[in-house]
This record gives structure tokens, sequence and C-alpha cells, in this order.
């Protein structure tokens, strides 16, 4: 059931991200494509829930066609996973196609988020994990490429009730 799959999410902060081998993403047919407004929230929210949220808020401009925000308190991201979170194939939640039997998740990060850069003119993350004194800020291209990375100085407004978590738009 989801409420016993939800009960068994575990997130890795120390995990690296790191590319798939070629026969796996051919075994788990991996090219996941995000169609629609309603699958890129499906995906960003399961992104929130692998990351241990239990609040997630949903915001959209236009019915989605203008701009999609995404903000959790799950346990954030690593400047280190900003830097491929949007690439193809790259995923800290398996290394081989045979562990992929014991996945506690909903997803393969940045499969959607790679997909959903596609669709978009740019995408921004603000992301703070409890280690981290300060925010981060990432800027993603339509290939899922990092174009900014920024250790923000002060926490934007959208932190201010929550010690870590995520804001995707």
């Amino acid at each position: 059931s989801q409420a016993t799959r939800m009960s068994t999410v575990t997130t890795s902060q120390t995990a690296a991200l790191k590319q798939l081998p070629k026969d796996t993403i051919r075994k788990i047919c991996a090219g996941q494509v995000v169609l629609d407004v309603s699958s890129a929230v499906k995906e960003l929210i399961e992104n929130s829930l692998d990351a241990g949220s239990t609040s997630v808020s949903v915001r959209l401009t236009d019915c989605g066609l203008e701009e999609i925000e995404v903000r959790d308190n799950g346990s954030g991201m690593t400047h280190e996973h900003l830097k491929t979170c949007c690439k193809r194939y790259y995923t800290s939640k398996l290394c081989s196609f045979d562990e992929i039997s014991r996945l506690r998740t909903f997803g393969f990060r940045g499969e959607a988020l790679n997909s959903i850069c596609a669709l978009s003119a740019q995408v921004t993350i603000i992301t703070k994990t409890k280690e981290d004194p300060k925010p981060a800020l990432a800027i993603f291209d339509t290939a899922g490429e990092l174009e900014k990375l920024e250790t923000l100085n002060s926490a934007p407004i959208e932190f201010a009730l929550m010690s870590t978590g995520t804001v995707i738009r």
C-alpha cells in the first residue's frame, strides 16, 4: 500500500548522484517523460516525499502553464547534489538494475527534473539542508545543465518558517 511504501522511504544525504550504467538504463527503460502539468506536479511531489517531507505545497500560475512551484520541508539537497540533480540518468538511489527491487522511494530524482527542464525556459531550485548554514540557489537550462549555483546570504521568504527544505520553480 502507499502508506506502507511511505513509511519505508529512505533518503540519503551522503550518497553521491551518479550516472546509471548504460545496461541499467536499458533494463529499466529510464526514459521517463513529463508530458503535462499534472505529471510534472506528481513527480515533484514524489521527490518531496522521498526527501522525508511532512508538508508540501503546490502553487500554479495560469493553471501551471506559466509556472509550477512545489515547496517542501524535506531534507533538502546538498550543494553537491544540486550540481547534477537535473542531469538525465543521474540518481543517488541505485547503482545497478539488481538494486531496483529494493528501492523504497517513489522515483529517480534526476529523471523527472531533467524532463521538466526540457519543457521549461529554466528551472530554479532553492534548497537548504540542516548541515548547510545558508540555502543554495541553482538555475538549470532546458538540457538540465547547471547555469548558476550560489549560496544565498540570507534565507528567502520561502524558508521563513522552516529550517530545511526545497522550493522548485
